[in-house]
């Protein structure tokens, strides 16, 4: 029997979330309200035995949630005759095939992939039009899904199920002997073939290498011999090479120590001229030691401070000639003013002599009067003349000016003075300093020019460095000065530099010659070992095994086809009068759902029809048949369903029930529920119902 244990749901249809449902092996009831996911389980026990989780079709990514970005994933664990089986299957929210999942385990064999979904295909055979037609489907699809859909494979089921179990057990056993000797791709009677064919090339091969042993070891004799003279050659030559080389190579390491040696020199009398330079720089900054307390924009400051002398020197002149003028206007305006007082006491004096004489002498009267009135109009007019008056805010202007010079005076005098100058002369004295300041900064330049170069020179090493490696130097040129001076050394340097040149490329060709013999050597020592030393009887004994073997193997086969064609012709016999064996349980089932009232049924074709007690006729199952009313339709049914699950599942596959007594009054749901109790000893029976 195949009894669901538990499933788990996440992400398909209305649940989004993970729930999960356990079942026990007899009757188990889910109700629930409409609307509440029932009809979604039922679809997800069928998707997690039928659906290929690695589709790319819509409409199995539709079955996912909505809102989901995860897709959807069914778990269900189930129990086939005893044998434990858990199944994961999972679609990725896009379709992509690559991203789908598989998951098969049986007892302790683990399945993934396309090989799960195929060794489940294998374990599962029901096809999914007859499972879902008969143990899933409402009653009233069952005569349409007959005559529409699964007729063919509902027949096919039948006569599958009606046959024994042992002649399908015989039948597949003899099926996968003949395809395993020869009828697959890679059969072992092919394998045969290869073995012998590959025993037959060995053999040939093996003959064709024992002729080639014997030259091979004559060869590698003159390989021998002749590797033996250049070895002889090329020691000799090497040796003399090897002392001329090493010779050389002392020769030009005495260069380099000699190149090294002056380096240094050089560098050690670099390094004393430029301490020489430093000292001598040093002695002509020490002349300019009283510079070294000014600040460093001195001549900035000297520079401003000339101007604000200039500047006051300038202002106080302009002020003092201003004082001069006004001070001119000033005696002006005095004299003007005594002037006019000499002129008025004229004028009037000549008025009063006027006055006087104008009775005796009218026209001298007269005259001075004219006189006197014009003497008192040219007074008048100097007392007109605007004379400009001295302003009192002078004096205290040239005061400020002639403060801010000698105030800019005394600091440049002091720092003319903090120089060593005089500070009398103060301008001349200035242009001293700026020529002293400047040979003073171009010698500091010099001076860390100097120091510059001075490091740039030591580079990380010192003087000290220099003198212990001169030394060094000095001994190691000495030592190979001694071994290049012996008679051997000599006479090898003494020859010309071509005769070695000559050497060295003869040298190398004996080396490259030596070489190759011994890589032929190699090769032929090889081939010696991979020859055969023993006699050639096994070969052709293993090729002979190989024939036999087969010779036996078709002979096999072709007993084994005939045994299975006969067995086949048998089975064909009785599969003839397999409508007998559904009409019986069907009549099995009438009576216990109708209460006695239905009890015989017959088969025309793939149409079911059952006999009406009232009118003693055969009716068929159709839905639009009058004869029946909906609740007689859906027992009909129903008893035709059950006779079709024991037809057709031998091994009593889960029967799944989605609300089915819709239509039955009190006493036909009382007779289906006891049927249904009677039935789920035998199989499971899933009723999913509202009520």
């Amino acid at each position: 029997m195949i009894w669901f244990k538990q499933i788990r749901v996440r992400g398909y249809g209305c649940f989004k979330e993970e729930r999960e449902w356990q079942f026990k092996p007899g009757f188990n009831q889910i109700t629930g309200p409409n609307e509440m996911g029932k009809s979604t389980l039922m679809r997800a026990l069928q998707d997690a035995l039928y659906e290929n989780p690695f589709t790319t079709a819509r409409d199995t990514r539709a079955k996912a949630s909505w809102g989901t970005d995860q897709g959807w994933t069914l778990e269900l664990e189930l129990e086939m005759d005893g044998m434990p089986v858990r199944l994961l299957k999972y679609h990725s929210a896009d379709g992509r095939r690559g991203q789908a999942k598989m998951e098969l385990q049986i007892r302790e064999r683990f399945y993934d992939g396309e090989n799960a979904l195929q060794e489940w295909q294998s374990l599962w055979t029901i096809p999914r039009a007859v499972y879902l037609t008969t143990a899933c489907a409402p009653q009233r699809n069952v005569a349409v899904e007959l005559d529409e859909r699964a007729s063919a494979d509902i027949q096919r089921m039948m006569e599958e199920s009606a046959g024994s179990a042992d002649w399908q057990r015989v039948d597949r056993m003899l099926e996968e002997e003949i395809r395993r000797l020869s009828s697959s791709r890679d059969n072992e009677i092919d394998r045969a073939e290869r073995d012998y064919q590959s025993a037959q090339e060995e053999l040939e091969r093996e003959s064709a290498q024992w002729g080639d042993r014997t030259r091979h070891e004559q060869h590698a004799q003159e390989l021998k011999a002749r590797f033996a003279e250049v070895e002889k050659e090329r020691a000799a030559l090497s040796e003399s090479w090897d002392q001329w080389n090493a010779l050389s190579q002392k020769q030009a390491r005495m260069q380099e120590l000699e190149s090294r040696e002056g380096e240094l020199r050089e560098r050690l009398d670099a390094f004393e001229r430029l301490e020489a330079r430093i000292e001598e720089l040093e002695s002509q900054m020490r002349a300019y030691t009283e510079l070294e307390a000014l600040p460093e924009d001195i001549l900035e400051q000297c520079a401003v401070a000339k101007a604000k002398i200039e500047q006051a020197t300038q202002r106080e002149s302009a002020l003092r000639e201003e004082m001069r003028t006004k001070e001119a206007h000033r005696e002006r305006r005095t004299g003007a003013r005594r002037a006019v007082g000499g002129l008025s006491f004229i004028g009037l004096l000549l008025l009063g002599c006027s006055a006087f004489l104008y009775s005796s002498m009218p026209e001298l009267a007269i005259g001075a009067g004219v006189l006197g009135i014009l003497t008192l109009i040219g007074a008048g007019w100097l007392l007109r003349t605007p004379t400009a008056i001295p302003s009192s805010d002078a004096e205290s202007i040239l005061k400020t000016a002639r403060h801010e010079r000698e105030a800019a005076e005394n600091q440049l005098r002091r720092w003319l003075r903090q120089a060593g100058l005089d500070g009398e002369a103060l301008f001349v004295e200035m242009d001293i300093l700026r020529q002293r300041w400047e040979q003073r900064q171009g010698l500091h330049k010099r001076f860390q020019a100097a120091l510059s170069e001075r490091q740039g020179l030591l580079a990380g090493a010192d003087k000290g460095a220099w003198k212990s490696e001169l030394r060094s130097l000095a001994g190691d040129r000495a030592a190979l000065q001694h071994s290049l001076e012996t008679p051997i050394a000599r006479a090898l340097l003494s020859e010309p530099a071509d005769k070695w040149i000559a050497a060295e490329q003869r040298l190398k060709a004996l080396n490259e010659q030596a070489q190759a013999l011994r890589d032929e050597q190699l090769r032929l020592e090889g081939r010696l070992m991979n020859a055969p030393d023993h006699s050639l009887d096994a070969y052709h004994l293993q090729a002979e095994q190989a024939a036999q073997r087969v010779s036996r193997l078709r002979r096999k086969a072709e007993l084994l086809k005939l045994t299975r064609a006969l067995l086949k012709e048998a089975n064909d016999h009785y599969r003839s009068h397999l409508r007998e064996h559904l009409l019986p349980r069907v009549e099995h089932y009438l009576p216990l759902l109708s209460g006695g009232r239905y009890q015989e049924a017959m088969m025309e074709g793939s149409a079911m029809m059952v006999l009406h007690p009232g009118s003693e006729q055969w009716e068929p199952l159709k839905a639009d048949n009058r004869a029946w009313s909906a609740g007689t339709l859906d027992q009909l049914y129903f008893a035709i369903r059950l006779g079709l699950c024991d037809t057709l599942f031998p091994q009593k596959a889960p029967l799944l029930l989605d609300d089915p007594f819709v239509h039955y009054d009190h006493d036909r749901l009382q007779n289906a529920l006891e049927l249904l109790q009677r039935v789920s000893e035998q199989c499971q029976v899933v009723l999913f119902s509202s009520r």
